[in-house]
């Protein structure tokens, strides 16, 4: 029997890095293409995104094969899911949210599934 495969790979350019004033050591960060919006909060120590770079989202309901190198790599839950004009799953990852919107998308996550979220430099 063969699995499906889940795997969405995104290509996309960081738009935004701030500082979150309330708390100390958190960052959001939004990266964006033309079909997809990133929105995410990630804490300053694990922290290596860089603004005006490109890198390569990976989001599967399994763990990502370690065949690429990462610079980010995190596990979390589907929190919330809407559809409107666009889709967004909501997906925390140690109490930390991680908000992706789509236009597109082929996923069957349910809420309170595993998500896999990994992120490259493409060089």
């Amino acid at each position: 029997m063969s699995q499906i495969n889940t795997q969405k790979v995104f290509k996309v350019m960081v738009q935004l890095i701030d500082s979150i004033s309330k708390i100390p050591g958190l960052f959001h960060v939004v990266m964006s293409s033309h079909d997809v919006k990133i929105s995410m909060q990630i804490p300053k120590k694990v922290f290596t995104i860089k603004k005006n770079k490109e890198y390569l989202v990976y989001l599967d309901s399994k763990p990502i094969s370690n065949e690429e190198k990462f610079d980010f790599y995190m596990q979390g839950k589907v929190i919330s899911l809407y559809k409107n004009d666009k889709f967004t799953i909501n997906i925390s990852v140690g109490g930390l949210i991680v908000s992706i919107e789509m236009f597109e998308h082929d996923f069957n996550f349910k809420i309170g599934d595993n998500v896999y979220l990994a992120i490259a430099l493409i060089s």
